[in-house]
């Protein structure tokens, strides 16, 4: 999920140029993997209307992954959606980066940091961070990953407004005059966060998306609203919509939110809570659990 989002510029390429603090957070899909005899790539789910060809980026991952290594082997994925599709939340980036790690694992093939990062780029702007977990400040298109091990895990409670999903390129295709400076400056935003207060932190938070978003789906105002309204010491949406968090102090406050949100607006909600990097051995998964449970 993003603490911080901005929009910098539209880029010659197409993409814009942002600058966003991710956190991953303990909601997860789960991915299955089993040796496919026929040596090709395949995905079924339990999500209805999710596609399990070649947009999936998990289906695009384990391409990538055998293209780059010439490995001849095939894979039979199994997705189970938890992470809801068209929030914001990272559901398929994160689905390809677990598929990255566990190929690379499962396979024994110990491919240096600098290949997995240059496949997880090529499927995706976010794929590369989730790679990683934990905290980063996020560039360029997204791929460019700056860890930051001093940020605190953050207590959250997480909604989506029912009957509405958005996509990144609807989004960010109706910025207006959001991309007329002046900008958020989110090295601050960074430095906010690391002294670890929610006030401070919750009052730091920021997307540009916002607006944007919004005036597509307007439950996403009412649920943005709806968490004014709740005594928490702040909130956004986060990515492009049309999920929302509200920044706890607590585990219990988050529980209590998350139930609170859902009963003034129809909808999703959970309470979560912010993620070591993958490698920490204070985090959660553990290395070994990264590439089946992916936040």
């Amino acid at each position: 999920m993003n603490l911080f989002l901005e929009v910098l510029a539209k880029r010659p390429d197409g993409y814009h140029e942002i600058a966003t603090v991710m956190q991953a957070v303990d909601l997860c899909d789960e991915i299955e993997l089993r040796d496919a005899p026929s040596g090709e790539v395949s995905l079924s789910t339990d999500a209805p209307g999710l596609a399990a060809d070649e947009s999936n980026l998990a289906v695009r991952a384990a391409r990538a992954m055998l293209a780059e290594t010439g490995v001849r082997r095939g894979a039979a994925m199994r997705l189970t959606k938890r992470i809801p599709m068209g929030a914001g939340l990272g559901g398929g980036s994160s689905d390809a980066a677990a598929v990255l790690l566990a190929l690379d694992r499962w396979w024994g093939l110990g491919l240096p940091a600098e290949a997995m990062h240059r496949m997880a780029a090529s499927i995706g702007s976010d794929v590369p961070f989730f790679l990683l977990g934990g905290t980063a400040l996020c560039t360029g298109r997204g791929e460019t990953v700056e860890p930051i091990p001093e940020a605190p895990l953050l207590d959250l409670a997480l909604a989506m407004p029912s009957g509405v999903s958005l996509s990144p390129r609807e989004v960010y295709g109706a910025l207006g005059n959001e991309l007329t400076p002046p900008r958020a400056d989110a090295r601050l935003f960074v430095a906010t966060l690391r002294r670890g207060d929610p006030a401070a932190i919750g009052a730091a938070c920021f997307n540009r998306l916002e607006a944007a978003a919004a005036r597509i789906a307007p439950k996403v105002a009412m649920m943005l609203q709806a968490l004014g309204g709740m005594g928490l010491p702040g909130g956004r949406m986060t990515g492009s919509g049309a999920a929302c968090f509200g920044l706890c102090r607590s585990p219990g406050e988050a529980t209590a939110a998350a139930r609170e949100w859902t009963s003034r607006l129809e909808g999703w909600s959970i309470a979560a809570r912010g993620l070591r990097p993958w490698a920490d051995p204070g985090g959660a998964p553990a290395a070994g659990e990264a590439p089946s449970r992916t936040p």
